[in-house]
């Protein structure tokens, strides 16, 4: 049996149900005109994360070192447990499970790792970038 007890989403529309919902009920856009990614052939449309603070959802240590698409599926999971009113507990943790979507993620990361590894060569990539390459992180 499955169950949806609980929602949680960082979005370009807000972070967190109550947001996102706000944003949708107010025809608020999650997709914008951006010239940063055009490569100089006019303007491109995407949606893009604002105003997400991971301390307000992740302890500061463990956050800096995860990628920012990991940080959203984190904070979405976290979302998601309090919305459902879940107590994880050593009795349920076993049972208890979170689904996560996305199309592409972590591809800042991927950049760094590449671009490290092509301009100085595999001894001066940074082992800790590694991880957060990979897609289904």
């Amino acid at each position: 049996m499955i169950a949806v007890t609980g929602i949680g989403m960082v979005s370009p529309l807000g972070t967190g149900k109550a947001q996102v919902l706000e944003a949708l009920s107010g025809g608020i856009p999650g997709i914008s005109a951006h010239d940063e990614f055009s490569g100089g052939s006019g303007i491109s449309c995407f949606g893009k994360v604002k105003g997400f603070i991971p301390k307000d959802h992740i302890p500061a240590m463990k956050a800096r070192r995860m990628s920012r698409f990991s940080l959203f599926g984190l904070a979405s999971a976290i979302e998601a447990v309090r919305d459902a009113g879940l107590e994880i507990s050593d009795s349920s943790r076993f049972s208890t499970g979170i689904a996560v979507g996305t199309g592409l993620a972590s591809t800042d990361s991927t950049d760094r790792f590449y671009e490290g590894l092509l301009k100085e060569g595999p001894d001066s990539t940074n082992p800790m970038v590694f991880p957060e390459t990979v897609q289904n992180i």
